[in-house]
C-alpha cells in the first residue's frame, strides 16, 4: 500500500494513516509545500531494511577481500604466527 497525503491531512488523521501503515505493513508519504516530503512506514519494514542495507554492506566487505585474495593483496600468517603477534 502506498498513499500519499498532504501534511494537513496526515495530521487530521494521524491515528488511522499509523494504524494504516502498521496493519497493511504499507508506506505513507506526506508532502509539504517547501518539496520536503517525508514517509511514514512500520516498524517492520524499517527493521527489514536497515538489514538489508547492513547485508549488502556485508556482501561488498566480502567482495572486497576477495578482491583482494585474487589480486595477492593479502598476508598469510600462520595460527602459531598470530598467536604471537596477540598482545
Amino acid at each position: 500500500m502506498l498513499e500519499v497525503l498532504n501534511i494537513s491531512d496526515a495530521r487530521k488523521n494521524l491515528r488511522q494513516v499509523l494504524q494504516r501503515v502498521t496493519r497493511e505493513d504499507g508506506t505513507v508519504v506526506i508532502t509539504r509545500k517547501n518539496g520536503e516530503n517525508a514517509a511514514i512506514i512500520s516498524l517492520r519494514r524499517l527493521n527489514q531494511m536497515e538489514k538489508a542495507i547492513q547485508n549488502a554492506q556485508y556482501l561488498a566487505m566480502l567482495d572486497k577481500s576477495m578482491k583482494e585474495l585474487e589480486d595477492g593483496k593479502v598476508v598469510l600468517v600462520s595460527d602459531e604466527e598470530l598467536e604471537g603477534l596477540a598482545i
